[in-house]
């Protein structure tokens, strides 16, 4: 099993990721125009809303106690895979 250190990294890589695809989306959405481009930053803003609140749960998980990290690790890992979804989605309509 992931020690509770190699585990932080692994989502702190993946937000770091995340982040790097939120900023290639913008810039394809800054070549949108008219209801294409409200769309894509509305999907935009999503997947960063996303992102900002796996940021959130990761700096809980950081500070929790090493009993707790293994419960809250469950919850990283569905919203990690729920995000993985969306951003899958939307990459595919950029495209």
């Amino acid at each position: 099993m992931e020690s509770k250190e190699d585990y932080r990294k692994k989502i702190e890589a993946q937000l770091k990721e995340w982040g790097e695809i939120i900023e290639e989306l913008k810039n394809k959405a800054s070549k949108a125009a008219g209801e294409l481009k409200k769309e894509h930053e509305s999907e935009i803003k999503t997947l960063v809303d996303k992102k900002n609140d796996m940021q959130k749960q990761l700096k809980e998980f950081i500070s929790s106690s090493d009993d707790a990290w293994k419960v809250m690790r469950k919850g990283l890992e569905k919203a990690a895979t729920d995000i993985k979804k969306a951003f899958k989605q939307a990459r595919k309509k950029y495209k």
